[in-house]
């Protein structure tokens, strides 16, 4: 497994402690802030952004330049992880089987048609036809708060590069985009099977 981190300016001591995973293959840490970390262990690697789009930007980014080259499973996490997944260490220390697993401790409903409660007011059926060509789905759809989670390869290579693509493209025009906020809920559309 790979360990994507988006970071700003969170103090990053905790990856020591992900190093010693076993399950663990690399890290790889996109900065778009301060770096306060050296790691200079061989199975980190540093990466340089622009500040925009959010986490949500940093995956995808992630997905698209490594699409051909990507872990059997992909983590990925927030700059302090720990807000929204005070156990991710021992998540991120058992055997991955299923090809989606949430990684945030808080799950939250919401539905196309009546919006999201935990943030009113989001473009959610325009961002989704942007995204998908199609009317949103009349089912509610569950997603991790914080947008914190590992996912196979298989289940990213379903969908082609070009689909990837479009959402760093979304997101990458504003430091702070409000799509950022629904491409965090439709995480399990995304990677649906």
């Amino acid at each position: 497994m790979q360990v994507v981190v988006a970071h700003f300016r969170e103090s990053l001591e905790w990856l020591t402690d992900v190093l010693r995973i076993e399950s663990v293959a690399s890290i790889g840490v996109y900065h778009k802030g301060e770096v306060d970390f050296a790691e200079t262990n061989p199975l980190v690697t540093h990466f340089f952004l622009t500040n925009l789009g959010r986490e949500g930007h940093t995956y995808f980014h992630h997905i698209v330049e490594n699409y051909d080259r990507l872990h059997d499973f992909t983590a990925f996490v927030q700059g302090y992880p720990f807000d929204h997944s005070a156990d991710l260490l021992n998540k991120l220390s058992k055997t991955q089987t299923a090809s989606f697993t949430w990684l945030s401790e808080r799950l939250i409903q919401f539905n196309f048609l009546r919006g999201c409660d935990h943030h009113p007011g989001l473009p959610l059926t325009q961002v989704y036809r942007q995204l998908f060509d199609s009317d949103p789905p009349s089912y509610p759809v569950i997603f991790g708060e914080g947008a914190q989670f590992i996912v196979s390869r298989a289940r990213i290579r379903q969908r082609p590069k070009a689909f990837y693509q479009r959402i760093v493209d979304m997101l990458g025009a504003q430091v702070n985009p409000i799509e950022g906020f629904v491409i965090e809920r439709l995480h399990p559309l995304i990677f649906s099977e």
